[in-house]
């Protein structure tokens, strides 16, 4: 995955060390744009998005320690982060390792829903119904952005595994295929919904398609 600089150690988080580069500013300030005009409306998505990135991550991290794989590491960078790990593992429990991060922003989503539907009261302070609010919103938009077929995010690793465990003739092309395929239609689907298309987003997927290139072929 794309670096920002050499990463640097932060902490460990149980057995998992955790390092990151100066992407992670960047990270934090597409955090902020979700938190309005208001300074410490900003300050508090940062740090939810910035908290749901380190859960996805780590979430990988353990399914691949369950798998005996050593050396498991993560790095938080622009591109949220990403889990690194030694050792062989059959493509079917990649596929695990590779659904274990947008799973776990499912459930937090869902988590964060139930608490904001059904919990929160007239009483609860504002600052805890917006951090709710925000988590669900985050982790909504990582889970659906990182389960979508589009190689290297989670969910293109993960057809890339099924279709590597099933033998598929040059898994690695049809895996790119699926990437453009999937990468058009939801640009075509956006343009078609709102008669425009934000330049982040094209030149994120741009990016992606690119990454997708230089490891697949």
């Amino acid at each position: 995955m794309f670096s920002l600089g050499r990463p640097f150690y932060i902490a460990h988080v149980g057995r998992v060390p955790m390092y990151a580069d100066f992407g992670v500013l960047i990270l934090l300030w597409i955090g902020s744009t979700f938190g309005g005009k208001d300074l410490m409306t900003q300050v508090l998505a940062a740090v939810v998005l910035l908290i749901s990135v380190i859960l996805h991550e780590l979430a990988h991290a353990v399914v691949a320690m369950k798998n005996k794989l050593f050396g498991v590491t993560i790095v938080i960078s622009t591109m949220g982060g990403y889990c690194t790990y030694a050792g062989d593992v059959p493509p079917i429990r990649k596929v695990g390792i590779s659904l274990a991060g947008p799973i776990t922003n499912g459930l937090l989503a869902l988590i964060a829903w139930a608490y904001f539907s059904f919990i929160i009261t007239e009483h609860t302070p504002d600052y805890v119904v917006l951090a709710a609010f925000l988590t669900y919103k985050l982790n909504l938009i990582l889970g659906i952005l990182n389960i979508m077929p589009i190689y290297p995010l989670d969910g293109g690793q993960a057809v890339y595994g099924l279709l590597r465990h099933f033998r598929v003739r040059n898994a690695s092309g049809v895996a790119f295929a699926l990437s453009v395929f999937s990468a058009v239609s939801v640009l075509w689907v956006l343009y078609s919904s709102t008669g425009q298309l934000d330049g982040l987003l094209v030149m994120l997927i741009a990016f992606l398609l690119f990454q997708a290139w230089g490891s697949l072929k």
